[in-house]
């Protein structure tokens, strides 16, 4: 019984997911991602910041290489963000139109492998 109980649950949550929340979870975790990537290109764009820095008070000029690790790290976060964007887009547009049925299908197979996974 109760892993009847567990099953149908299961099934009807992975329904909800599925079928309401995962277009509006795909532009949230899109956005998480987007801010994810900014993080990481500016923590990688710190010690490049720092080297000239220094070497502006030193000598008046920036490195050398400054300019080209800067375009470099900025070229690479724009191909990230252009990479979240397209998968976003991706998820949002095969889960805004899936058929009720195939969510039914797929959830129920879903929470019947769990089940079976976990002995219940």
């Amino acid at each position: 019984m109760e892993g009847l109980i567990g099953f149908v649950a299961l099934a009807t949550l992975l329904y909800v997911i599925l079928r309401w929340a995962a277009v509006s979870l795909a532009a949230h975790l899109a956005r998480a991602a987007g801010h994810a990537v900014d993080l990481v290109a500016a923590g990688l764009l710190l010690p490049e910041y720092v080297c000239t820095s220094v070497m502006r008070r030193s000598s008046g000029r920036a490195a050398p290489f400054a300019h080209v690790y800067g375009d470099a790290v900025c070229g690479a976060a724009l191909a990230a963000h252009a990479c979240v964007e397209v998968a976003a887009s991706t998820v949002r547009a095969v889960f805004g139109h899936l058929p009720h049925i195939a969510v039914v299908v797929v959830s129920v197979l879903t929470a019947a492998t769990v089940t079976w996974l976990l002995g219940g």
